[in-house]
This record gives C-alpha cells, structure tokens and sequence, in this order.
C-alpha cells in the first residue's frame, strides 16, 4: 500500500472515529436533557420534604414547660351561714414537663392577697396555694387542666382541687420546631377545704407560657 492510499485509509478512520463520537454525544445530550425534569422533581420534592420537616405542626417531643402569669378575681369563704368575700389580685407559676404536644404536668403555685367583708365589716387576707396538674392542649390553642393540691386561708388549711382553662391568643414555636410559648388568657377556679368551712377563688389570669 503506497503513501498515499495510507493517509486516505487514515483520512477515513480518523473520521468515522470523530462521527461515533459526535454519535455518541449527540445521545448523551439528549439523555441528560432528558433527566434534567426528573432531577430537578427530585431537587423541589427534597427541598419540600426539608421544609415540611422544618415546619410540620406534627414535630413533637418532650421539653420542660413553664408559665407566669397576673391574677385578679373574687374569693368567697363560707362556713355555716356565714359568708365573707371580696376581691384578690396576686400571681402564679407553672413548672413541669410537656410530655407530648397533647398532655402536660406540672406543679402550680399561687399567692392571692385582698380584703374580705362580711357583715359590715372587713379585714386583709391572703391564700396560698400548691397543687399538682394535668392539662390537654387542643389544636395548639385551648387548655383545660385539672388537680389537687393544698391550700392556706390567711390562716387555717386544707386540701384543695383546682381547675383551669382558656386560650393562646398569640403563640408561635421555637427554633426546634417543637416547643410552643405565647400569650396566656385563663380562668382559675379552686376550692380549698379547711375546718369545715369552704373556700372558692376563682381569677381571671394573664401570662406568658412555653409549653
């Protein structure tokens, strides 16, 4: 084979080779253009589920829970026929455990000081008290709780039950996704028992929670 018919021969090859390659890319273009939708479904169906794990409302969790909150309402004490009543302001405090987004238990403490009077006359008083709870927390918003505690009247003691509800008007989560905290609005009811006669407060409230 001269010179000649080696460099055609050459040519030749050297040119197919290069049109099996544009083949060839030519495929793997079209492929990738063809995989470029479903990588990018695959990147937004990612970056969904990402933010659906940032934000789902369903993130839950144990966490520490506590709350404060100023009380204003009336307290009537009976014994026999005997009534005195009048109004308390004082405060509260909450600390316990929020064991799911639903159920919570906590201790609460109350100090309540006010005037009561009672057949013309009138005299200060105060009630402390102490009870153990449990509370359900529906749809992130209303509260109802319930338990028993102690209970001082200005003087004389008992056992007592103690019962509250209300509402979030204004709550938000923290950076975990999981703990709640906001504005609390409440009402107090408790009914401590003492020598037999019977105390009832019952307190509007308004606080701060994290729960």
């Amino acid at each position: 084979m001269n010179a000649r018919a080696t460099a055609l021969l050459t040519s030749f090859l050297f040119a197919g080779a290069a049109w099996a390659d544009d083949q060839e890319d030519d495929r793997y273009n079209r492929r990738a253009r063809e995989l470029q939708p479903e990588k990018a479904d695959r990147k937004e169906s990612a970056q969904d589920s990402d933010s659906d794990s940032d934000g789902n409302d369903d993130r839950d969790g144990m966490r520490v829970r506590w709350g404060i909150a100023a009380t204003a309402g009336l307290e009537s004490v009976s014994s026999g026929p005997q009534t005195a009543s009048g109004a308390m302001f004082g405060g509260e405090a909450r600390l316990g455990l929020q064991l799911n987004n639903l159920l919570g238990v906590y201790a609460q403490t109350d100090l309540s000081g006010g005037t009561l009077s009672a057949n013309g006359g009138s005299g200060a008083t105060g009630t402390i008290s102490v009870a153990g709870m449990a509370e359900i927390t529906l749809l992130n918003r209303l509260f109802l709780g319930a338990g028993f505690g102690y209970g001082i009247l200005n003087n004389p003691s008992g056992p007592m039950f103690e019962a509250r509800g209300g509402v979030y008007p204004l709550m938000g989560k923290g950076d975990n996704g999981i703990r709640r905290h906001g504005l609390m609005l409440g009402v107090d009811l408790r009914t401590i028992f003492v020598n037999g006669a019977t105390g009832l407060l019952v307190t509007g409230t308004l606080g701060y929670e994290a729960f």
